[in-house]
């Protein structure tokens, strides 16, 4: 099953000639902290040796925001690196967790309204039904208003490092686990 580009955008594989520990360098002094209540920088977020993890800088919350984990695997005499976007990982499981929920509920009504052949049973069926429509559109509305980010992160990451894009080369660059 193939997952829907506005919730993981497939993967991107740039170039850079510079060494990993260099564009490492350059992207952590390109953003602000996860933390951080203030700055200038478009870009906040994390970065390690060998990886990060990037958003863009937004004044509301979006809980469906998209982040982007970076991977710099040094090539030759540049460095590849590999550009998954997606939903956060708590965004993710919250959402399985609450449709678990829903879906218990709506079981367990069901049943309620079997064993009971009860017309108050059945309509409480709506309930579930209602939150179910309800998780969908929040997941949409919060996917609605990050639609851009995966592109203007990979475009900071472009610019930053001087990569540019590659074709994927590896089965593990075309995965969209993040």
């Amino acid at each position: 099953m193939r997952v829907p580009e506005f919730l993981a955008p497939p993967p991107a594989v740039l170039q850079s000639p510079l060494r990993s520990q260099d564009c490492a360098d350059r992207l952590r002094a390109a953003i602000d902290s996860d933390f951080s209540l203030f700055g200038d920088n478009p870009v906040i977020g994390a970065v390690g040796d060998s990886s990060a993890s990037l958003r863009k800088r937004i004044r509301n919350r979006n809980s469906f925001q998209t982040v982007m984990r970076v991977k710099f695997v040094d090539r030759g005499a540049g460095t590849e690196i590999t550009c998954r976007s997606g939903m956060s990982v708590f965004s993710i499981l919250f959402m399985a967790v609450w449709f678990g929920g829903i879906g218990l509920f709506a079981f367990s009504t069901v049943v309620w309204a079997v064993e009971t052949s009860s017309l108050v049973a059945a309509a409480a069926l709506l309930m579930p039904l209602g939150m179910i429509a309800f998780g969908v559109l929040l997941v949409l509305a919060g996917r609605l208003m990050a639609r851009n980010e995966h592109a203007e992160l990979l475009a900071f990451v472009t610019k930053v490092t001087g990569a540019k894009r590659t074709a994927l080369r590896s089965p593990e660059a075309c995965s969209i686990v993040n």
